[in-house]
């Protein structure tokens, strides 16, 4: 009997742990992967939410690299493994990982827990505190301290893996819009009885035909957004998007669509940004591929917060920047 390896079916390992069981663990007061406990009724901020969470990728990634170089040295002298030098080795790591190296980005952190709060997971506690931005912006928003409800409690852990998956339920996507109500037919007058010798008869008064009914706004089909980044997913949601154009006043459902594809193209901007922190810790990168990926990653940043705020002109310009078409050769 073979056995087959832990691996993903896509893509790869990104991180170690997802932002939503973090949130979770984190706003209950557990302290997970090292971070510091908090009073569940307290709550805390999301700028405190979003600092601790990179901590712990950093720690997270400091220690995984440090245990497979303990593993190699080991090996190649013929020795047992030191839990000393393991430790050694992750702090040294660590003090060497810029903070903005691993994965999110406060905007996609925000967008992705904005997906809570529409979820009811969390509230806020009442408690605010002036800004750091409201030094130069007094109309600015302030520190405001968020707790778990006890519907965010209840929710399992396979929902605050996917947040997104429990906000979208594929069921309702693919459900097909239903048909406008038929008007029920006017009734029919009641004829008079007949003279005893009438001449002739009168035609009855045709009877009144109810009005047709006005047709429902136009519907457009659930896009299905391709797991990965590339020119020609980045072409067909484009040609998605100008459909959404042609119908968007009209369309009910066109706020929630576009709220979907944002967090859709948030995804794209960590992919690519993960992919050019992978070309960086080479040992030879490639510095100008490293630059053309995290400039791609800006340009998704930018087409998710175009979508975000309902201005698709703007996601479709940051779309065709991120993915532009290739120069034809003379």
């Amino acid at each position: 009997m073979t056995t087959t390896p832990l691996r993903p079916a896509r893509g790869g390992f990104l991180r170690p742990f997802g932002c939503g069981q973090f949130i979770r663990e984190f706003l209950l007061g557990r302290g997970p992967q090292g971070a510091p406990s908090i009073d569940p009724n307290e709550g805390a901020p999301q700028a405190d939410l979003f600092f601790e969470y990179k901590q712990a990728l950093l720690r997270a990634t400091a220690l995984d690299r440090a245990t497979r170089t303990e593993e190699r040295e080991a090996r190649r002298q013929g020795r047992a493994i030191s839990p000393e030098e393991i430790e050694t080795l992750t702090e040294r790591i660590l003090a060497r990982l810029p903070y903005r190296s691993r994965y999110a980005r406060y905007h996609s952190f925000l967008m992705y827990f904005s997906q809570l709060q529409r979820l009811g997971w969390v509230e806020p506690t009442g408690r605010e505190e002036p800004s750091a931005f409201q030094t130069n912006y007094p109309a600015g928003p302030p520190r405001r301290w968020y707790r778990l409800t006890s519907r965010g409690r209840r929710a399992g852990l396979v929902a605050w893996t996917n947040p997104k998956a429990a906000l979208y339920p594929v069921e309702e996507l693919l459900v097909p819009p239903t048909a406008p109500p038929v008007a029920p037919a006017a009734p029919e007058r009641p004829r008079r009885a007949a003279p005893p010798a009438p001449p002739t008869p009168a035609p009855p008064t045709p009877a009144p035909t109810a009005p047709a009914p006005a047709r429902p706004p136009a519907e457009i089909p659930a896009f299905i957004v391709a797991p990965k980044p590339s020119r020609v997913a980045a072409q067909r949601l484009i040609a998605h998007l100008e459909k959404v154009k042609k119908v968007g006043l009209v369309w009910p459902n066109v706020k929630t669509e576009l709220e979907r594809l944002a967090g859709e193209v948030s995804g794209w901007a960590s992919a690519v940004e993960a992919a050019a922190d992978k070309e960086e810790e080479k040992e030879e990168p490639d510095e100008d591929k490293a630059a053309a990926l995290r400039a791609r990653a800006e340009a998704l940043e930018e087409a998710a917060s175009g979508l975000e705020a309902g201005d698709v002109d703007a996601a479709i310009q940051s779309l065709r920047e991120a993915f532009p078409k290739p120069a034809r050769s003379g």
